[in-house]
């Protein structure tokens, strides 16, 4: 956890930055703004500043803030409003913005900006869900192919690499963008999906069992229980479509 001296800090910067006319808003990223405080949370600003503010406080606030409890970020409205956003270079990003609050927004705009950068819309979600289970039938589909013919690393890659596409589809269909996997686990718990079988933590031991044993009856139960609720929501059309393939039609 960040020092008490880092603490004393945040707050006299807080208060500094609230203050300063040039400072539009203001918020942490990282797992304080979610509040996920563990021991090795560091503080991770980010300052929305006046277009004209922007070379001066980037310089001030990133390039000259050396210290190795804070990671800050400056940016214009502008350039937050292009950030993380479907379809962008920086659309990984979009779970940054997930539950975090902001304490001060001059613009009374902000809060708006951040809250819809996290919500997966039905075209998107649509969008997803047809490649994401597409690609995570294949990966089964492989993996049960590699076992047949005797390739256990192959096939349990093949496995690891069909969850990734599972969350996907998954979150997806509930209008979410997939957490990070740092806060996999405690976003389950904390903020359920409502359409899966199974509870959070019954989830991520089936993730666990998969990556950990390279189970197969896991794995195919993943497919198996969730079919029928994908095809439910309208994507009967990519199961059919690896109807006579070998263990997934």
């Amino acid at each position: 956890m960040a020092s008490k001296r880092a603490d004393e800090k945040f707050k006299k910067l807080f208060q500094e930055l609230k203050n300063d006319p040039n400072v539009l808003a203001f918020w942490l990223s990282g797992s304080r703004g979610k509040e996920i405080i563990t021991k090795h949370s560091d503080y991770d600003p980010i300052i929305i500043v006046k277009d004209k503010a922007k070379n001066k406080y980037i310089k001030k606030y990133v390039k000259d803030f050396k210290d190795p409890e804070f990671d800050m970020a400056v940016k214009t409205l502008g350039e937050l409003k292009k950030h993380a956003i479907p379809g962008s270079d920086t659309a990984w990003e979009r779970f940054n913005y997930a539950y975090i609050k902001v304490p001060f927004d001059k613009t009374g705009k902000i809060q708006k900006i951040i809250n819809k950068k996290t919500i997966v819309s039905k075209k998107e979600a649509d969008k997803i869900i047809k490649s994401g289970l597409d690609d995570f039938i294949n990966q089964i589909y492989r993996s049960v192919k590699c076992r047949r013919d005797g390739g256990i690393a192959a096939s349990r890659l093949e496995m690891a690499e069909s969850i990734p596409a599972f969350l996907n589809c998954i979150f997806a269909l509930e209008g979410r963008v997939k957490p990070y996997y740092k806060y996999l686990e405690s976003d389950l718990k904390n903020h359920p999906l409502k359409k899966l079988p199974w509870g959070g933590a019954e989830l991520i031991k089936k993730l666990v069992k998969i990556l950990k044993e390279g189970d197969k009856k896991t794995l195919m139960e993943l497919f198996l229980k969730t079919r029928p609720i994908f095809r439910k929501a309208g994507y009967s059309s990519i199961y059919d479509s690896w109807k006579g393939k070998y263990k997934v039609g």
